[in-house]
């Protein structure tokens, strides 16, 4: 609101402002009047709901071959995102049962045919974050390494793009990000135009038309789609640096915070996945998304497990206190 008093002042960055504020009252709102439901029982919605989708788009999405898989999004790196969410939060539940193990290899396999890297990430931070650091989960990551290679030999038997296979090529070529330095590049130059006021707020995952021009770029690629995909370089591009890192430095308090403090693994996963994914895709600051919602959602959700922590801590020095 203060950004768009000042900086903005158009109708477009009025809707943002609208937009974003209903979406963080409803959060509010939900989390103030539903937290043990949701402490409760949100991972098990977000599991079934995301395994329904993932499976429908398998059914109804044949085209498993030939390249990335899409499933039911026409967008592989959203269904990575997914595919890694839902195998994250698997994974960290407490349950022990086939039924689980099934859904781990079914989420794993969509992350595998979507061929996204960051994808795989999360896979990896799920691990890690489960329990301490220990012989057994080296020996499991040895394990799921072997296991991810002979299923990427497979895999390019039959013409499938793994996500695995990219970072083994990009590795080769010393091109780790591979398709995303030109975007990153034309980001920068974008925030460069205004570096102080920024570009207003409908400009949420956008390049300066003028800098793609300039670089040449549309005639190498006419299908060239002006996204810096980086969530980062999207908000200093919309806010300017000051008031971008204010934004920024914000956020990382929190995160940090989260990290500290006593957050059930679940809700810190999706905390954490969704802000280091954001590093590769454009959707923390948009105004739709699945992506984007459960970052600010999760996020608010692990800092009122803290307040609650923190409250019950009281309660009982109190208690305590009383008795002596």
């Amino acid at each position: 609101i203060i950004y768009w008093f000042f900086f903005d002042n158009t109708y477009n960055g009025m809707l943002y402002v609208a937009a974003k504020f209903s979406t963080f009252l409803l959060i509010a709102i939900s989390i103030n009047y539903y937290y043990d439901f949701l402490v409760k029982n949100f991972t098990k919605i977000i599991i079934y709901i995301g395994f329904c989708v993932l499976l429908i788009g398998a059914i109804l999405n044949t085209h498993y071959f030939g390249g990335r898989y899409t499933g039911p999004f026409g967008n592989p790196n959203s269904l990575g995102w997914l595919s890694s969410l839902m195998f994250g939060l698997t994974y960290l539940t407490k349950e022990k049962s086939y039924k689980k193990y099934a859904l781990l290899i079914f989420f794993l396999s969509m992350i595998m045919m979507s061929g996204s890297r960051a994808a795989l990430g999360g896979a990896v931070l799920a691990i890690l974050l489960k329990g301490k650091l220990s012989f057994n989960k080296i020996f499991l990551l040895g394990f799921a390494v072997g296991a991810l290679l002979l299923a990427q030999n497979i895999a390019s038997h039959f013409g499938i793009h793994t996500g695995l296979e990219r970072i083994i090529k990009s590795e080769k070529s010393n091109e780790l990000l591979s398709g995303r330095e030109q975007e990153y590049a034309l980001g920068l130059l974008t925030i460069k135009e205004a570096p102080l006021t920024g570009h207003g707020l409908d400009k949420y995952a956008w390049i300066s038309p003028k800098i793609v021009r300039l670089s040449g770029l549309l005639r190498k690629d006419p299908f060239f789609v002006g996204n810096p995909h980086n969530s980062y370089i999207a908000m200093f591009i919309m806010y300017g640096i000051p008031v971008g890192s204010i934004i920024l430095l914000t956020m990382l308090y929190y995160i940090i915070k989260v990290i500290r403090n006593r957050v059930p693994p679940d809700i810190l996963f999706m905390v954490l996945f969704s802000f280091l994914a954001a590093f590769f895709e454009s959707y923390l600051f948009g105004v739709s998304g699945f992506e984007g919602l459960i970052f600010w959602f999760s996020l608010p959700l692990a800092l009122m497990c803290i307040s609650k922590e923190k409250e019950l801590s009281l309660s009982k020095q109190t208690l305590e206190n009383y008795y002596k």
